[in-house]
């Protein structure tokens, strides 16, 4: 059975085959340092879009710790997320599909010489995580859960369901998503020259290359 990534990118990553995206060529002001991303993601509100999976989001950063410790500067971060793409259900007369889960927490390291975070997860890690993700059938994209939207169940069961329905096509297998998912990543931010958002962050599975690229504009109704 498939459990519930750590990494909020990684929980995402059920939706695709596995394959390792190119990255695009993307008007960029530069990658950010400590400094950017310490100004840039702090308690509040940010839209998002993961352009490969097309899928958007509302991902609300909760609470942010900075600490020097070994290793060097960790940054600490509990995040929601509610993501809505296309229904990958076969039947039924629902064509979007809204997730969302449990607030999660991850730590990374800041890398000066990579202007990169790391992080790793293990097998114990991500074996043991519960599903705690909830999906929503709905006939609209709205980035909230709406009164009419049809709960379907947990993120596994949704999975399952699509994979079979559509013969592997639609996203990872269960060994692929595991493969994929443990192990060490890399996780890097540039600003961008967009109408719409403002930062493009790529997270990077070490061992396999496995890209997952994300674009975020910070809302006006956020806190911080």
């Amino acid at each position: 059975m498939i459990g519930r990534g750590l990494s909020l990118v990684v929980l995402m990553a059920l939706l695709t085959p596995l394959t390792v995206s190119a990255e695009r060529e993307w008007p960029k002001y530069g990658v950010m340092s400590l400094e950017d991303f310490q100004a840039y993601f702090r308690p509040g509100n940010y839209l998002a879009f993961m352009d490969e999976l097309q899928i958007t989001r509302r991902d609300t950063l909760i609470s942010v710790d900075w600490y020097e410790e070994e290793g060097g500067t960790h940054f600490s971060s509990t995040w929601s997320v509610l993501g809505v793409a296309e229904n990958l259900l076969r039947d039924g007369d629902a064509p979007f599909a809204k997730t969302k889960g449990l607030p999660s927490e991850m730590t990374m390291v800041w890398q000066p010489s990579s202007r990169s975070f790391g992080f790793e997860i293990s097998a114990d890690e991500f074996d043991d995580e519960p599903d705690l993700s909830r999906v929503w059938l709905s006939l609209n994209d709205d980035l909230a859960i709406s009164p009419n939207d049809v709960e379907y169940g947990s993120w596994e069961a949704y999975f399952d369901e699509a994979y079979e329905q559509t013969d592997g096509a639609c996203c990872l297998s269960e060994d692929e998503y595991r493969e994929v998912s443990i192990g060490a990543f890399r996780f890097n931010c540039s600003f961008v020259a967009h109408k719409t958002w403002e930062v493009m962050c790529i997270d990077r599975h070490v061992a396999t290359g496995y890209t997952w690229r994300t674009f975020y504009a910070r809302l006006d109704d956020s806190i911080g």
